[in-house]
């Protein structure tokens, strides 16, 4: 491989009449008349020359090794040596005939990138030495398949089934899944592990979950239980299921399912409302697609782009009238032919951020840092920091939060 990439590295420059029939030291060696047959330089047969050279030197010396340990290794220390005998569904079939084609299937895909290298990289190599390379791996390969790929099969079915038996009573042995169980350390570290199987992917058809080429299944195939089981907590699985199916448990729901089916539609239906209302600005008809509000947008876009005169708000500065009018109270001053959509496009901004604001008041989400604040200030012993805090805290149970209030 290494001879062949630096092969492909060298570039060859061409020299002008140059014929390698003409080459004294084809007259000498008439085999390269055929094996310089695309030389355009002398430099270029001569390094021919050399390379098969070298390669008639390696072949005498292992010709001449009197180590049948030496002679084997040199015919075995090869990548494709250790391919697998076929996939396994080749090997289980009853057929024989299936058996070797797919033996033999294998083998040949195998080995022929190596024997296609080879060919490329190695001067001496002829076609037919590398058709009955390919050959004979073919047959070795389906014969080796057709004999052993029962057995092997069955082995494998088999370790499988010990181990599938082996989850499955660390599951159900000796698990404790009650609240008491779980305040105890220890019992919480064996439920955990003993459970953990449940966590992983569900296998499909295509075996996709094996190959962790994401990190959500590289999650999944996690040792660490804890890691498997916040994968279904922190992301969408995209449609992949946990084995958790198998036993009729639930799936935990993901952060990010909670933000799209919670959050993200109301701040959709705001977005909405704030595009109708600048196209009802504009005189148009907001269309109900997003895709053609979207163009309509875009049109009144271009149209200002050439229209010399400010006769309209453009779209961008609407949406900063928006943010003005939500600082003051939710109403546009302006008093201009926009004043009435600024405002109703910041009332259903105003909508979607009360929400959110609900909830983190709910959880009192800002209580808690400006309580973690008022620890730090008590312990300390500034007096100021904690008045000031405590007013703070008062402020924000009694009146809510808002742009002056949160911390």
């Amino acid at each position: 491989m290494s001879d062949y990439v630096n092969d492909l590295m060298v570039d060859h420059v061409d020299e002008d009449g140059y014929d390698i029939a003409a080459d004294p030291r084809a007259k000498e060696n008439p085999e390269l008349l055929w094996r310089g047959l695309n030389s355009g330089s002398y430099g270029e047969t001569t390094e021919i020359i050399d390379r098969l050279q070298e390669e008639r030197m390696n072949l005498e010396v292992l010709a001449s090794s009197d180590s049948a340990a030496a002679e084997l290794t040199a015919t075995l220390a090869t990548p494709s040596t250790i391919a697998p005998m076929a996939p396994l569904k080749y090997m289980s079939t009853a057929s024989r005939t299936q058996r070797f084609l797919g033996g033999a299937g294998l083998s040949f895909a195998t080995v022929l990138p190596e024997q296609m290298v080879l060919q490329a990289a190695r001067e001496d190599k002829t076609l037919a030495e590398t058709a009955v390379a390919l050959g004979l791996v073919t047959v070795i390969g389906g014969t080796a398949n057709t004999v052993f790929g029962r057995q092997v099969a069955a082995s494998k079915a088999a370790s499988r089934a010990r181990k599938d038996a082996a989850w499955e009573a660390k599951e159900t042995e000796g698990v404790y899944e009650s609240a008491g169980a779980a305040a105890n350390p220890t019992r919480a570290r064996e439920t955990a592990y003993a459970t953990m199987e449940r966590d992983a992917a569900k296998e499909t058809g295509v075996k996709l979950e094996k190959l962790g080429w994401n990190p959500v299944f590289r999650m999944l195939k996690s040792k660490n239980p804890i890691v498997r089981g916040l994968a279904a907590e922190m992301v969408d699985m995209g449609g992949v299921a946990t084995k958790r199916i198998d036993e009729e448990l639930p799936m935990a729901q993901s952060v990010e399912t909670t933000f799209r089916t919670r959050y993200l539609s109301e701040l959709l239906e705001a977005m909405r409302k704030s595009d109708e209302a600048y196209l009802n600005y504009r005189g148009k008809v907001a269309s109900d697609s997003d895709i053609v509000r979207s163009f309509q947008i875009l049109g009144s876009q271009i149209k200002d782009r050439f229209r010399t005169g400010a006769e309209y708000l453009s779209e961008v500065d609407f949406r900063i009238r928006i943010g003005k009018a939500m600082r003051r109270g939710d109403v546009d001053e302006v008093g201009d032919a926009a004043s009435p959509f600024v405002t109703e496009a910041a009332a259903a901004a105003r909508k979607q951020l009360n929400a959110i604001k609900k909830e983190a008041e709910d959880v009192k989400l800002f209580e808690a840092e400006i309580q973690k604040a008022l620890s730090v200030a008590r312990a300390s012993g500034d007096t100021e920091a904690v008045a000031r805090l405590t007013q703070h805290l008062n402020n924000v149970r009694s009146q809510g939060v808002s742009v002056n209030t949160v911390l």
